[in-house]
C-alpha cells in the first residue's frame, strides 16, 4: 500500500514536472495565428506575435513573446507598441469546466512610441476597451471593460473578474501639444481590476520628462451601489522636480503672423495631492514654484523680440475643493509670492461649466513694485515706469463673457510714475491718437466698448508724477455699461491742491464727455523745466465735448469749455513761447527786453473754448516794469491773435499825470506761436 502511494506521488510529481517543463517548450503556431487575427480585427491595427506558449505553473497561462502593434500601412506601418512578454492568465475554475476564460493580463516592460499630429492616433484603437471614455454618454462604471459584450475579446467572459497589470512600462510621444520635445515616461507601473460590482485602477512610478523627474501615485476605485448609483473614490499624489520650462511650447506657436510667447529658460517644481469622491468633490492641495523664468513675445513677421518676463521666480501654495461633475473650483486658500516682497492671497469660487464665472477676492501686497516690474517688463505697457508700494483688495465677480465686475480698493504709501525714455516716447507718438479716450485706454488699459464693469477706490500718501510730487492722492471712479465716471481725482502739492472730475458716456455710440479741473496754489517751480513760466497757479476749468470714432483729431472741433487761469508772483522763463509772445519788445525803446523776464505780480487769463479755438478775454498781466491789458484768440493750430495796450517804464520815475508807468503803447500780435509778428 505504501508502495502504491509512493508510486502515485512520484507519478503526480512527474506529471507536474512535465506540465511545468514541456508546455513552455511547445510553440502554438496555429493558436498564435488565430490570436493575431482576432486582435487585429478588434483593434483595427496590424498585430504580430513572435511566439505563443502555454504554461501551467505557477498558474495556467498563455505567454506571448515579442508582441508588436503597428500603424496601418497608409500611416507608414511603423510599430507603436512593443512588449517582450505578455502573460494571459486563465481562470482555473472555468478551465476545470472546459471553458477558456482570461482572469488577468500582465505586460512586462511594454513600450509605446508615436507622434501626435492632431489626427486619429494609433493608441485610440485601445479606447473601445474603456467604454466610459469611448462613449461618455453611456451610464457605465468608469473604466470598466465589462459593461458591453461587444467590446470584449472572445476569451473574456462577461461577468467574470478581470485584471490588467503593467510592469516597468515606458512611453514616448513626439509632437505632444504644448511641448517642444517628446513626452517621455519610464518605469511606469499600473494595475486595473474589475469585477461585476466594482472597478479600480492604480498607477505609480517615476519618469523623466522635460529634463526633470516626475513621480506619481494614483488610485481610483468605483463601486456600483444597490441603488444603481456609482461611487468613485480617488486618491493620488503627483510630484515634478526640475521641470525645464524652456521646452514648453505654447499651443499655436509657429503660426504665421501671430504673436507667440517664447520661453528661453526657466524651471519649475510642483507637488499636488488630491483625495475625495468624484460625485461629491475632491480636496486638492498644490505647491509649485517657478525659477528664473524668461520669456519674450515675438511673431514670424516681426524680427525684434520684446521681453515679457525676465528672471522671474515665484511660489504658489493653494488648497481648495474641485467638483468635476458640477464644474466648479472652490479656492479655500491660494497664496502667490512674487519678487519685491509681493504676495497675492486669493479665495473664492470659479465656475467653469459652459461659462467661466468668478467670485474671487484677492488681497494684494507689494512693498517694492519696481522689483516686480523689472521682472515683468511687459506689464507696465507704454505709459510709465512704476515703483513704490501697494496694498489692498481686488474683487472679481460675474460671467467673464457677459458682465464681469471688478472692484478695486487699494492703498499705497508711495508710488512713482516716471516718463518713458525718448525711444519709447517716439514709438508711442507713431501709434497713439490724440483722442482723450484713446489716452484713457492707454493709461487705464480700459475700453468703453468692453463689457467689464468696475468700481475703483485708490488712495496714495505720496505720488511722484513725472517731476511733480503729490500728497494725499485719492481716486474714486467707476465704469458702468455705457459710462466711465471719475468722481474724484485729487492730490495736494505743498500748499496747493489739484482736483479733476470726468464723465465719458457712449450711450449714443459717439461718446460724450465732460469734466472739470480745479487747481489751487500750485507752485509751478515743481513743474518740468521746459515750462515757460514759474509762480503760484490757480485755475478753474469746466469742459465737455464728443468723441467721434476713428483715430483723428476731430474731437477738437467739439471741445467746449470756460474757466480762468491765474498765476500769482511768477516769472517768465527764456523759452521759445515767451520769446514769441514778447516779440514787440524791440519797439519799446524805454524798456529792455530782459525786463519782461523779471518777476511779475499777477497774470490772469479768463478763457472760453469753442469752435476749435480758445478765446482769451480780458487778459491782465501786472509787473513792476509794465502792465499789459488786452484780449486775444488762440486756435488749435497754434495761431495767436492778440490786441491790447501796454504801460511800461521805470516805476521809480513819476509822470506829470501821476501814473506809475510813464509810457503807453498799443500792441498787436498775429501769427504762429513759434514765430509771432508784432505790429507797433
Amino acid at each position: 500500500m505504501k508502495k502504491f502511494f509512493l508510486l502515485l506521488i512520484v507519478l503526480a510529481a512527474s506529471v507536474a514536472a512535465l506540465l511545468a517543463i514541456i508546455p513552455p517548450l511547445l510553440s502554438l503556431p496555429t493558436l498564435r495565428l488565430q490570436v493575431e487575427g482576432q486582435l487585429q480585427q478588434e483593434l483595427g491595427q496590424p498585430v504580430t506575435i513572435g511566439d505563443l506558449r502555454l504554461q501551467v505553473f505557477p498558474r495556467p497561462a498563455f505567454v506571448a513573446e515579442n508582441v508588436v502593434l503597428r500603424a496601418r500601412q497608409a500611416d507608414g506601418g511603423q510599430p507603436w507598441f512593443c512588449c517582450p512578454k505578455v502573460q494571459a492568465c486563465l481562470d482555473l475554475w472555468s478551465l476545470l469546466q472546459a471553458n477558456v476564460v482570461f482572469s488577468s493580463l500582465v505586460m512586462e516592460n511594454p513600450g509605446c512610441t508615436g507622434s501626435w499630429n492632431g489626427q486619429q492616433q494609433p493608441w485610440h484603437a485601445l479606447m473601445p476597451f474603456l467604454p466610459a471614455i469611448a462613449k461618455p454618454d453611456r451610464e457605465v462604471i468608469p473604466g470598466s471593460v465589462m459593461d458591453d459584450g461587444r467590446y470584449l475579446t472572445g476569451m473574456v467572459q462577461s461577468g467574470s473578474r478581470f485584471a490588467v497589470r503593467i510592469i516597468d512600462g515606458s512611453c514616448r510621444i513626439a509632437g505632444f501639444p504644448g511641448l517642444s520635445e517628446a513626452l517621455q515616461l519610464e518605469k511606469l507601473n499600473g494595475r486595473y481590476a474589475y469585477d461585476p460590482g466594482r472597478s479600480g485602477s492604480q498607477i505609480n512610478g517615476m519618469a523623466t520628462c522635460l529634463g526633470g523627474r516626475i513621480s506619481a501615485d494614483f488610485f481610483w476605485y468605483t463601486s456600483l451601489l444597490e441603488t444603481g448609483q456609482q461611487e468613485t473614490q480617488v486618491d493620488g499624489t503627483l510630484e515634478g522636480v526640475g521641470i525645464l520650462l524652456s521646452h514648453v511650447r505654447p499651443v499655436g506657436a509657429g503660426a504665421a503672423g501671430v504673436e507667440q510667447l517664447e520661453i528661453s529658460h526657466g524651471s519649475a517644481d510642483v507637488a499636488m495631492e488630491f483625495n475625495g469622491r468624484l460625485e461629491k468633490g475632491l480636496a486638492v492641495h498644490c505647491q509649485a514654484s517657478i525659477n528664473q523664468l524668461a520669456a519674450v513675445r515675438a511673431a514670424s513677421s516681426i524680427s525684434a523680440k520684446r521681453p515679457v518676463v525676465q528672471d522671474l521666480s515665484a511660489e504658489l501654495v493653494a488648497s481648495g475643493y474641485l467638483a468635476l461633475l458640477d464644474g466648479y473650483v472652490n479656492l479655500k486658500s491660494s497664496r502667490l509670492t512674487l519678487p519685491g516682497s509681493t504676495t497675492v492671497f486669493s479665495k473664492g469660487l470659479i465656475k467653469y461649466n459652459r461659462r467661466l464665472v468668478l467670485d474671487l477676492l484677492n488681497s494684494v501686497s507689494s512693498e517694492h513694485m519696481e522689483t516686480l516690474l523689472d521682472r515683468l517688463p511687459g506689464a507696465v505697457g507704454n505709459f510709465a515706469d512704476l515703483s513704490g508700494s501697494c496694498t489692498g483688495e481686488v474683487n472679481i465677480i460675474g460671467n467673464l463673457a457677459v458682465n464681469p465686475v471688478v472692484r478695486l480698493n487699494l492703498a499705497a504709501d508711495r508710488l512713482s510714475l516716471h516718463r518713458p525714455d525718448e525711444q519709447l516716447r517716439e514709438q508711442q507718438q507713431d501709434r497713439q491718437s490724440c483722442s482723450p479716450l484713446t489716452q484713457l485706454e492707454n493709461v487705464l488699459a480700459w475700453s468703453m466698448a468692453s463689457k467689464w464693469l468696475a468700481d475703483v477706490s485708490f488712495a496714495v500718501n505720496r505720488l511722484d508724477f513725472c517731476d511733480l510730487m503729490l500728497e494725499d492722492v485719492s481716486l474714486v471712479g467707476k465704469k458702468t455699461y455705457n459710462q466711465l465716471y471719475v468722481e474724484r481725482f485729487s492730490g495736494k502739492v505743498d500748499d496747493g491742491l489739484v482736483r479733476i472730475s470726468l464723465v465719458v458716456d457712449d450711450l449714443l455710440h459717439e461718446p460724450l464727455w465732460n469734466g472739470s479741473l480745479v487747481v489751487q496754489s500750485l507752485d509751478l517751480a515743481a513743474a518740468p523745466p521746459s515750462w515757460p513760466m514759474g509762480g503760484i497757479l490757480d485755475a478753474s476749468l469746466i469742459f465737455d465735448g464728443s468723441l467721434p470714432a476713428g483715430v483723428n483729431p476731430d474731437w477738437l472741433s467739439t471741445l467746449r469749455g470756460n474757466g480762468t487761469i491765474t498765476v500769482n508772483k511768477g516769472s517768465f522763463r527764456d523759452h521759445q513761447l515767451t520769446r514769441g509772445l514778447f516779440s514787440f519788445a524791440p519797439f519799446l525803446m524805454n524798456l529792455p527786453a530782459e525786463r519782461f523776464f523779471s518777476p511779475f505780480t499777477r497774470l490772469q487769463l479768463p478763457m472760453k473754448i469753442a469752435n476749435r479755438a480758445c478765446r482769451l478775454q480780458s487778459i491782465s498781466l501786472v509787473s513792476p516794469w509794465y502792465q499789459l491789458q488786452g484780449s486775444g484768440l488762440l486756435d488749435f493750430n497754434s495761431q495767436l491773435m492778440f490786441q491790447g495796450e501796454i504801460l511800461y517804464g521805470d516805476p521809480d520815475v513819476q509822470t506829470a499825470k501821476g501814473r506809475a508807468l510813464p509810457f503807453r503803447q498799443r500792441v498787436r500780435l498775429k501769427g504762429p506761436l513759434d514765430h509771432l509778428a508784432a505790429e507797433n
